[in-house]
């Protein structure tokens, strides 16, 4: 009994000193003591392996050298070279495709150099607003003249309507294009006329129109539509339009309705050239050369939704 006791005192006391037991290949180490630091020997050799521990935290197994040191299975030093093998690697792929693409840029960079900026041409939309504008206009003065002599003899309206109508326009005409300025329509549409024949393919800006662009203006769009409309209110009061075939009234009757359906068509035609190149929104103006083109081109376009948005 006694030497039982002695036994397992001495198995306790080698147990507190740090002698671990062999659990297959791994070697259970204390954290602490001098046993900490001992080593698994090979059986007849006398060089000593490094130990295996498992600490908390840790991903695997640690190796300890007899020195003392620890090394993590040399994976953060392999870690750090590949990750600096790795930008190094992306870098030079970077470097190659900038390389490949330069001269591309450059080349492009030529080309948009030789070739000039090409004339901006403002919207189709807003060029047509802008005549329908100025036609708004004209017979809103018109009917505001009318509700003045609503109770004042208003036939005598109706009878001079063309020299009202003509009236108005050369108002506007005076104000606007004689005097350098701007239509209202364009106003409202940030357009302005220009001289066709200063544009080039390198100017974003042409000339203003010049002294007799304006007079032909006046004489196309002002005096030519009050004398069309004074004829044929002449001619069908009148009634030149029901003389035998051999009258000359009817000759000229006919030729001024001829002269109608030929306006008419090269009005169609012009409208077809406006919406496919977005010049010349009148036969008028092209006769004169005349383009719309944006007053200040960085100017950006400002929809008003109000009337559009309000409730029935």
């Amino acid at each position: 009994m006694n030497e039982q006791c002695n036994g397992q005192k001495k198995m306790s006391e080698a147990e507190r000193a740090g002698v671990g037991t062999h659990r297959g290949d791994v070697t259970s180490v204390p954290q602490s003591g001098e046993g900490g630091r001992m080593a698994h020997q090979k059986e007849g050799t006398n060089e000593s392996t490094p130990l295996m521990s498992l600490q908390p935290g840790a991903e695997g197994p640690i190796h300890t050298e007899p020195g003392g040191r620890e090394d993590a299975g040399g994976t953060a030093d392999a870690a750090s070279s590949r990750g600096r093998g790795g930008e190094g690697d992306e870098s030079e792929e970077w470097e190659r495709r900038w390389e490949s693409h330069s001269g591309g840029m450059e080349r492009i960079h030529e080309e948009a150099s030789q070739n000039p900026p090409r004339l901006s041409v403002p919207n189709r939309v807003n060029q047509l607003e802008a005549a329908e504008l100025d036609k708004e206009l004209i017979d809103m003065l018109f009917v505001q003249l009318n509700r003045v002599f609503a109770l004042f003899r208003p036939s005598l309206l109706e009878a001079f309507q063309p020299e009202l109508e003509a009236a108005f326009r050369s108002t506007v005409f005076y104000f606007s294009i004689w005097s350098g300025g701007q239509t209202p329509g364009n106003y409202f549409q940030n357009l302005v006329f220009v001289d066709g024949r200063s544009l080039h393919a390198g100017s974003l800006k042409g000339a203003p129109p010049s002294l007799s662009q304006r007079r032909l203006h006046a004489l196309l769009f002002v005096l030519l539509p009050w004398l069309w409309a004074r004829g044929s209110r002449f001619l069908s009061a009148r009634e030149w339009g029901a003389r035998p075939a051999g009258d000359v009234r009817r000759r000229v009757w006919k030729a001024v309705q001829w002269l109608e359906t030929v306006h008419r068509c090269a009005t169609t035609l012009n409208l077809l050239l406006f919406l496919r190149f977005g010049r010349y929104r009148s036969v008028g103006e092209r006769v004169l050369r005349l383009r719309l083109l944006p007053k200040e081109p960085t100017l950006s376009r400002s929809l008003n939704f109000d009337y559009m948005n309000q409730v029935p």
